[in-house]
């Protein structure tokens, strides 16, 4: 199942189910030109601060985690997101993002245990989800809508008869 609408890393991270352990979030800081880090060169190497730029990862998370990061990566990231949500722990050699043909997708997806998938190209553009489950998908998109009612200003909440009310009283 698929639903598309205008999105927000943030928004759409904190409707992700709160209870969910196993969630990997593409990060990277587009942009940023050079700065010290702490980074590891291979297995063997503990973290050593060294100049770089451009750099990208993949962030495991629980739902509830990836919640709190929303508006960071917001902030300080061009608006786009790739969210994935697994019944498990994911395995070490599947690359992300997902390069696969869409009639593909729900196979690839049963097959490595992806429950959900969130797909946004820039902030405020249409974000793909896509679940192989409706029973993920609903949830979400319910928390995504109360989510994103609880953010518009109070007079925008408001009812169409409120607002009728309102406007014949002046």
């Amino acid at each position: 199942m698929r639903a598309r609408l205008p999105g927000r890393a943030d928004h759409l991270l904190a409707a992700l189910d709160p209870e969910a352990a196993h969630v990997v979030v593409l990060c990277g800081d587009p942009g940023r030109g050079w700065r010290d880090l702490a980074v590891d060169i291979g297995t063997e190497e503990r973290p050593t601060v060294r100049r770089v730029r451009r750099v990208s990862f993949e962030l495991l998370v629980t739902g509830a985690e990836a919640a709190e990061l929303g508006p960071h990566l917001r902030a300080e990231h061009d608006g786009s997101l790739h969210c994935y949500q697994f019944a498990a722990l994911p395995d070490d050699g599947l690359h992300l993002p997902l390069a696969v043909p869409r009639q593909h997708l729900a196979q690839l997806m049963r097959g490595k245990g992806l429950d959900l998938m969130i797909e946004l190209p820039h902030d405020n553009e249409v974000a793909l989800l896509t679940s192989v489950d409706r029973a993920l998908l609903q949830p979400l998109l319910e928390r995504l809508r109360r989510h994103m009612a609880a953010q518009q200003p109070a007079a925008e909440r408001r009812s169409p008869a409120a607002h009728r009310a309102q406007r014949g009283s002046r």
